[in-house]
């Protein structure tokens, strides 16, 4: 005991001894305070803790352990510091709001709510009614943290991240007309404001603003350009604005910042998709994989880019796999649909469209859990209509899947009554993803011209989402009443067209992409009717009217549509005629055998339908000489797959070659270069004909059951020419082979085409027709 006295006696000492050597209290506190405020944090606090030490109830030491642990992200210290002091000295306030802001980066805003009410009470200011906001925004109560930060706006009108507070609480609670106020003004105080600009952005982008959502973006990028998340979202912005080249960009700078980011990876692979790189999306989808390898929707990403390289066993493998990682029946449906570009036999159509058919029958046993059938499938039935078959059946089944899950009316007053004038102008809408410089364009542009042009029609353009916008968009704009850029969001884009109170709607197209698909099944007009863009019946219930023309329809073609089926005496469609080349290059130039004849076929790969193969095989049997053209689609595998049925369908096949894919001097060369020009079984050339008759070049064509296969016929007929529509596939082998081999016969079906180019090109009776369609509506 005596030694443990003695040692404890001298500890007593030496403390006595070291109080006697260190400054005094407040000395020690102002070079400790002096070192905090240089940043000195370490050195601060070995002073801030000598002065506890000497004087465990110093409240200024107290409290600036607290500000100190704060400052260096040591929550949960700095709320013990306060703490003590809240014990020692439980009349002061002054400390109090560094307390709840502690307690808040603790998670713990239930307890740091009570705290900031104090400091609101008993010293009200703009920051404390702030504070109290932020902690009752992170403790969930939404409407008590809007009063609370109005409070703060009462005092500070001008405080920019109440406003941006404010308009993230007015977001949450589904009142995004007060949140873009709020953003709005957030932004016009602190220009410099970066997630005040973000959440202005995001907020735009969701209502459908995109243009406006990019610039917001663009404020962003340059005050934060490393930001990986930014990039991300300004990629995925250019998507849904179809400027792919600034979406891969963007996106590509997100995973060299960010590299572990699957979500970017997938949205470069969706991009490259989207640019026909297939074989990059494919690197992109394997790399999200990588890093998430229960990333389902990049599974079915990666299906989708198997399924255009013609890949289907792996394009099955991996629809599969995201089924198994989310058994929901959205990836059903989209498996139960899969279909290919490219058919091996006749056989394969038929295993396909029966696997289709099983496929929807079992779908319809029960009624299907999905919410938005456009995110959740985001994709049409586009490869159905290749097959050859009546799709009529197929179609409707299809429709019947998704009736159920999409409203038929917009709201509950959404009229389907009869079209009338009303103040005297007919109130037409015209929808579609395609109003720039696209086919869908080209075929009826001047229709929304004379349409913008008619007094007793006023016309609203509505642009989809994902269509690019140029030139040709801006001119549209111009000539019509009125136009309107529609958010990806089904529910909105049908609350803002039912606002508008059309009398017509029109679709030029439906089927070449989701978005006008799914919103078709919705009635927001009392009338509702399809161009045949995408030449298929739609199968959809809400859409009244089919409107084609007497040239390319057969006499029993009713039967083959949903809609009530309207002909008009006229081509269906107005088309510019296209400028050819001064110079045509040579066949030499061109890569080819002057000595062979040409036989080209310029339609798209997945349109060479397997029955269109005996004709092939006929021709190169009938003329030694012949030699059978295609152009590869793109930066696709497709020809491969063609070439592999072709060896085992056509004895001859070596003489049938795969052109690279042409530019416009190539391919108006080699269209004049041919002996003749072949169009495709079922599914024909659309827009490529009208290029093929410019040039004048005999095409020879069999007419098929449906639309989509009678196109070159109708124009034929429309122009007087029979010589060159066969009657079957054997007889459009002995045509091609007569023509081709004579070439008197050859030069006088040529000369009779260039002499119809008026009644074929920039003819003004179809759009006409349409007009005077319309105006008869409404009686």
């Amino acid at each position: 005991m005596n030694g443990l006295y003695a040692i404890m006696s001298g500890r007593h000492t030496i403390q006595r001894y070291r109080d006697l050597q260190d400054p005094p209290i407040n000395q020690l506190l102002q070079q400790a305070y002096a070192l905090h405020q240089q940043g000195r944090h370490s050195e601060a606090r070995k002073l801030y803790d000598r002065v506890h030490a000497r004087e465990p109830g110093n409240q200024d030491a107290l409290v600036l352990l607290g500000a100190l642990c704060y400052e260096t992200e040591a929550y949960d210290e700095a709320v013990s510091w306060f703490a003590r002091l809240r014990q020692l000295a439980p009349e002061r306030t002054d400390f109090l709001a560094n307390l709840g802001a502690a307690l808040q980066m603790t998670g713990r805003s239930d307890e740091a709510i009570p705290i900031y009410q104090i400091v609101a009470e008993t010293t009200p200011s703009a920051a404390a009614w702030y504070n109290l906001g932020s902690a009752l925004k992170d403790g969930g109560q939404a409407e008590a943290a809007i009063q609370a930060f109005e409070r703060a706006l009462a005092i500070a009108p001008e405080h920019a991240r109440a406003h941006n507070n404010l308009g993230a609480l007015y977001r949450q609670l589904q009142r995004p007309d007060q949140a873009l106020v709020h953003f709005e003004r957030a932004v016009e105080l602190q220009p410099d404001y970066a997630m005040g600009w973000q959440n202005l952005a995001d907020l735009q982008r969701t209502r459908g603003q995109l243009q406006a959502a990019e610039v917001a973006y663009q404020q962003v990028l340059g005050l934060q350009p490393g930001d990986a998340t930014l990039r991300y979202k300004l990629g995925t912005l250019y998507q849904l604005l179809g400027q792919l080249e600034a979406s891969a960009s963007h996106l590509k700078t997100a995973v060299e910042l960010s590299p572990r980011m699957a979500e970017a990876w997938r949205s470069l692979g969706a991009t490259q998709q989207a640019q026909g790189l297939f074989a990059e999306s494919i690197q992109s989808f394997e790399t999200a994989l990588e890093l998430r390898s229960d990333y389902a929707e990049a599974w079915n990403n990666l299906g989708n880019s198997r399924r255009e390289l013609g890949q289907m066993e792996q394009a099955v493998a991996a629809y599969e796999q995201a089924l198994r990682l989310q058994p929901i029946d959205a990836n059903r449906l989209r498996l139960a649909t899969l279909l290919p570009p490219i058919y091996a036999s006749m056989a394969d159509v038929s295993q396909w469209r029966e696997r289709l058919n099983n496929g929807i029958a079992e779908l319809a046993t029960a009624p299907l859990e999905i919410t938005d059938p456009l995110s959740e499938i985001g994709q049409t039935n586009f490869y159905l209509a290749y097959q050859g078959g009546d799709d009529r059946p197929l179609q409707e089944a299809i429709a019947a899947l998704y009736r159920p899950l999409l409203p038929e009316a917009a709201n509950a007053t959404a009229t389907t009554t009869p079209v009338s004038t009303g103040d005297g102008r007919l109130r037409v809408g015209v929808l579609s993803a395609f109003l720039y410089n696209h086919s869908i364009t080209h075929y009826y542009g001047r229709h929304l011209e004379l349409l913008a042009a008619d007094p007793l029609i006023e016309l609203v353009l509505l642009f989809a989402p994902g269509g690019e916008q140029d030139a040709v968009s801006d001119e549209l704009k111009a000539k019509a009443d009125r136009s309107l850029q529609l958010p990806r969001d089904l529910e909105l884009a049908r609350q803002q067209i039912a606002e508008l109170g059309l009398d017509v709607l029109v679709y030029p197209d439906i089927g070449l992409e989701p978005f006008s698909y799914f919103l078709a099944f919705t009635r927001l007009a009392p009338v509702q009717c399809v161009l045949p863009g995408h030449p298929v019946t739609t199968g959809i219930p809400t859409i009244d009217y089919f409107v084609s023309n007497t040239w390319m329809e057969g006499s029993d073609a009713e039967a083959g549509y949903s809609e009530q089926l309207v002909r008009l005496d006229s081509l269906p469609v107005w088309y510019r005629k296209p400028s050819l080349p001064e110079h045509v290059s040579s066949r030499a130039e061109l890569g080819l055998d002057p000595q062979k004849r040409l036989y080209l076929c310029p339609m798209t790969l997945f349109k060479i339908h397997p029955e269109m193969d005996q004709a092939l095989a006929a021709i190169l049997a009938a003329d030694p000489e012949a030699e059978i053209c295609f152009f590869r689609f793109r930066r696709t595998l497709l020809h491969e797959l063609l070439a592999q049925r072709f060896a085992q369908t056509i004895p001859d096949h070596a003489r049938i070659r795969f052109l690279p894919w042409a530019e416009r001097q190539d391919f108006f060369s080699l269209l004049h270069q041919a002996d003749v020009l072949l169009d495709s079984f079922h599914f024909g050339g659309g827009s490529t004909h009208f290029l093929c008759f410019a040039t004048g070049t005999p095409m020879i064509t069999w007419p098929s059951d449906y639309l989509r296969g009678r196109s070159g016929a109708g124009l034929y007929q429309r122009i007087g020419i029979q010589e060159t529509i066969a009657e079957s596939p054997a007889d459009y082998a002995r045509l091609a082979v007569a023509i081709a081999t004579d070439p008197e016969r050859r030069a006088a079906i040529r000369q009779q085409i260039l002499d119809s180019h008026g009644v074929l090109f920039e003819n003004d009776e179809g759009p006409q027709a349409f007009v005077a369609w319309l105006k008869s509506l409404a009686g």
